[in-house]
Formats: structure tokens, C-alpha cells, sequence
């Protein structure tokens, strides 16, 4: 692919921080569209008729592509251009929901759900990636960060919202079809902004189709494999083949990058120490707090019979605390002790948290069972993300911003499948064996809940140790960029 000079560059015009709202919009729809439909499912199952089987694969096939395309949609960034990217994620993304707003079949809907997914992967890798373009001084990307991790955080809460308030006052169909202003909008504006890099490359990239192929092929492989582990925890032999499968391609996929001129994951990239030690804590993190909204959902919803727009709710409060300090307070605990006392303070914040939420009682109330720990998890939300996406950019070159980009993404992704996968199961077997001895159905639910809550608690704990212990080589500058950014 030729292209034209590398001097010819969209930095002429724009203010980066215009491009990064732009950005910061797009991924706040991803983001957004990962929780609202949880919500419309009763609705879709029950107008397209739908099994209970079926409508499960309209959340797990979004899953499925989006942790399948974000390290290959990373990369592919990093070589055909990000704001090219950018577009057509957004465009795929649009195009996506406007068919799943307007379908009628369910066949149709899933494929949609598989291309949202897909660019949903390309927009969150490249989003991230294109904030080290754009910002180059260390402050400024500090603060970029801050701005990223907080609209992550609204982005969750405003979906559990937004999908009671759609689907209660119109239809599910409106979850999608919301989309489309909003889509159209951000692609307008992005074809105007400064990017940071080409307009077009001066060489002639040579794809690693080998690395892209066996790379999804594996992402697949192990989140298909997951999210359809047995309800009762046993170990089912096709599990365990796709797990092998998995495997199998994974020494394939490192035999391929060795040898690629132009590797989708530079060999490089795993002698990071920082890399791999924040891209562990962001997974054990993101299992964390995807098993804690999952369990207190039907905590709320099942023991306590709030209903599900109530229930949604009850966890603004700690969204809000979570937003509030992922801004300037994130940023000046890093001025004061560093980037990694920072994530370790957080980390263990919500691991106090989970322990209290695991306390809940059968019979407890909102006010003194679920506000406290739910108040220190979102505490620790917002003091967690921003040092630990720094501490995995801290060490990559430009060129592989895109790639590494797709790496802390997928961590988070596969952190909050395999973390509840696993939780989900153990919960499961504590409550059957406290209904098989003699408990009532709300005191066993409830105590596979704390149980769940308790493994949550442990990883993030031990998120906090391995952070401690092992993170390197940021705390210095780390802070010293951060206090530049708090002065801002």
C-alpha cells in the first residue's frame, strides 16, 4: 500500500483535546452499548421468539468478536493508520445497529450483534492508542488517561440506566436505533480532527495474515470455551478440546510472529515487565468489578426484590464516586506517593469493599448493606484504572501503541469473562449445598453471593500485591508527569 509523504500529517489543524472529546464519545457509546442490552434481553426474547439458549448468544457473540478483533484491530491500526480506524469502526458500529434496530430476525440480529462487536474492538483499541499520539507530553497524557477512565465509568452506569429507561418507555429496538444520530454525528466530526499521524503511510505495509487468522482464531476459541462452561461447573470434554485447540494455535501463533517481517504482537512487547505486570492487574481488576456488578444485580433484584431499573439505581452512587475520582483526586494521589501506590491503594480499596458487600444479609437493606462497600469499590475504581493504563503505555514505542492498546483491552475482557465464569460456578455449587442443608432459598442465594464477593475481594487483593511488588520504572516519572497534569 503506497501512500503519501509521512510529512503531509493531519496536525496542521485541531486542538488535540477536540479530537480526544470526539474519541472519548465513541468509545463512551462501546462502552455504553456493552451493558444497555442486558437489560432489553426479556424484551427480544420475547418478540422474536427466542429460546432461553438463543437469546444468551445475543451478549455472548458481541463478546466473543469484540475480545477476537481488539489486538488484531490494534495492529492494524499501528500499520494502516488509526484515524482511518477510528472511521471505519465507527462506520462498522452504526451500520451494525441500525440493522439491529430495524430487524426482525433473530439470525439477522446476532450477525449485527457479531459485526458491533468486531468494531466495537477496533474503536476501544484504537481510541486508547491514539490518546499516546496525541498526547506526547507526559502531563497532558496523564490527564488524557483520566479523562478516558472516566468515561469508562459513566459509560457503565449510563447503560444499565438508559437500557431500563429505553425499553421501559419504547422498545428494545430504540437501544440500536439511539445509536445512529449519535454514530453519524462522531464520524462527521472525526474526518475533520488532527490525529497525530498520516494522512497516509510512505511504504508498503506487508500484513502478517498468518499472525491476524491464528490470533482470532484463538480469542475465539478461549472465549467461546468460556462463556459456555457448564452451569453445574463440571469440565465438559468440548471444553477442554477448545481449550487444547487454543493452545495448540497459541504455539502456531508464536512459531508465525518469530518469523513475520510485520508481527501483529512483537516478541518485544513480552520481555515488558511493566506491560505484563499492569495487563495482570487489569485483568485481575476488571474480574473484580464485573463479578461485583453481577452479584449485587441479583443481590438486589432476587433477594432483596428490587427490579432490575431499581436495582441499576442503587449503583449510581458508586459510579458517581468512581467518575468523580478517576478525574483530579486520581491524579493528585499520584503527585503525592506515584503511579503504583496509586493502583495499589485502589486495589485495595475494593478489595475491603467486596469483603463488606460479602457481609450483606438476607434480609439487609440498601442503606447498610450495600451503600458502604459499594462506596469503597467505587473508591477504588477511580484511583485503579488511570496508574495501571499509564504503567502499561509507560514503556512501548509509538509504533506499537495500537497493539498494546489491543493487549489492556483484551486483559480487562478476558479478566471479566473467565472472572465470572469461575465466580458464577463456585456461587452456584455454595448455594446449592446450603439449600441441601436445610437453609430457605433467600439465605442460600445470599450466601453464594458472599462467596463470590470473597473470590472478587481475593483477586483484587492479590492484584494489589502483584502491583506492588513487581510494577517498576513508573513511579518516579509517573508521578512527576502526574503533578504536572494536577496543575492543570
Amino acid at each position: 500500500m503506497t501512500g503519501e509523504p509521512i510529512s503531509r500529517t493531519l496536525n496542521s489543524a485541531g486542538n488535540p483535546w477536540r479530537t480526544l472529546g470526539v474519541l472519548c464519545l465513541g468509545y463512551l457509546m462501546v462502552v455504553v452499548d456493552s451493558t444497555i442490552v442486558n437489560v432489553a434481553l426479556p424484551g427480544i426474547k420475547s418478540e422474536l421468539g427466542l429460546s432461553s439458549s438463543s437469546v444468551v448468544w445475543v451478549v455472548n457473540v458481541y463478546l466473543l468478536t469484540f475480545a477476537s478483533f481488539l489486538i488484531p484491530g490494534g495492529r492494524l491500526g499501528d500499520l494502516l493508520g488509526k484515524r482511518r480506524l477510528f472511521l471505519l469502526g465507527m462506520t462498522g458500529f452504526t451500520a451494525a445497529s441500525l440493522v439491529c434496530g430495524l430487524t426482525r430476525s433473530q439470525e439477522l440480529l446476532i450477525t449485527a450483534r457479531a459485526l458491533q462487536g468486531a468494531s466495537s474492538a477496533v474503536l476501544s483499541a484504537v481510541s486508547l492508542s491514539l490518546i499516546t499520539n496525541l498526547f506526547t507530553e507526559n502531563a497532558a497524557r496523564v490527564k488524557a488517561l483520566a479523562v478516558y477512565a472516566f468515561v469508562s465509568t459513566i459509560g457503565e452506569g449510563a447503560g444499565l440506566i438508559l437500557g431500563g429507561l429505553v425499553t421501559g418507555f419504547f422498545n428494545w429496538h430504540w437501544i440500536f436505533l439511539m445509536n445512529i444520530p449519535f454514530g453519524a454525528a462522531i464520524i462527521g466530526f472525526a474526518r475533520t480532527l488532527s490525529y497525530g499521524e498520516p494522512n497516509a503511510l510512505d511504504r508498503r505495509v506487508r500484513l502478517d495474515f498468518g499472525g491476524i487468522i491464528t490470533s482470532v482464531a484463538i480469542l475465539a476459541l478461549v472465549t467461546y470455551a468460556t462463556v459456555n462452561i457448564d452451569d453445574l461447573g463440571r469440565i465438559k470434554t468440548s471444553t477442554l478440546v477448545e481449550y487444547f485447540m487454543a493452545a495448540v494455535l497459541a504455539a502456531l501463533f508464536v512459531a508465525i510472529e518469530t518469523r513475520a517481517q510485520e508481527p501483529i504482537v512483537s516478541p518485544k512487547l513480552f520481555t515488558l515487565r511493566n506491560l505484563l505486570v499492569s495487563n495482570l492487574a487489569i485483568a485481575l481488576f476488571s474480574a473484580a468489578i464485573y463479578i461485583c456488578y453481577f452479584t449485587m444485580s441479583l443481590y438486589l433484584q432476587l433477594v432483596l426484590e428490587y427490579s432490575a431499573f431499581e436495582s441499576s439505581l442503587a449503583f449510581l452512587p458508586a459510579s458517581a464516586l468512581t467518575a468523580v475520582v478517576s478525574l483530579k483526586p486520581c491524579v493528585r494521589v499520584m503527585v503525592r506517593f506515584g503511579v503504583k501506590q496509586s493502583a495499589f491503594f485502589g486495589l485495595t480499596a475494593i478489595s475491603i469493599g467486596l469483603m463488606l458487600l460479602a457481609k450483606a444479609r438476607a434480609n439487609g437493606t440498601i442503606v447498610l448493606d450495600v451503600i458502604p462497600g459499594m462506596a469503597l469499590v467505587g473508591l477504588g475504581g477511580g484511583s485503579t484504572a488511570t496508574p495501571l493504563y499509564l504503567a502499561a503505555l509507560s514503556e512501548l514505542e509509538p509504533k506499537d501503541a495500537g497493539v498494546v492498546s489491543g493487549i489492556v483491552g483484551t486483559s480487562s475482557v478476558f479478566g471479566a469473562l473467565l472472572g465470572l465464569a469461575v465466580t458464577t460456578r463456585i456461587s452456584a455449587a455454595q448455594t446449592r449445598a446450603l439449600l441441601a442443608s436445610g437453609e430457605s432459598l433467600r439465605v442460600a442465594m445470599t450466601g453464594g453471593y458472599s462467596t463470590a464477593l470473597l473470590v472478587a475481594a481475593a483477586l483484587t487483593f492479590a492484584g494489589a500485591v502483584v502491583v506492588i511488588i513487581l510494577l517498576r520504572g513508573v513511579a518516579d516519572s509517573g508521578a512527576h508527569a502526574s503533578k504536572g497534569a494536577a496543575q492543570n
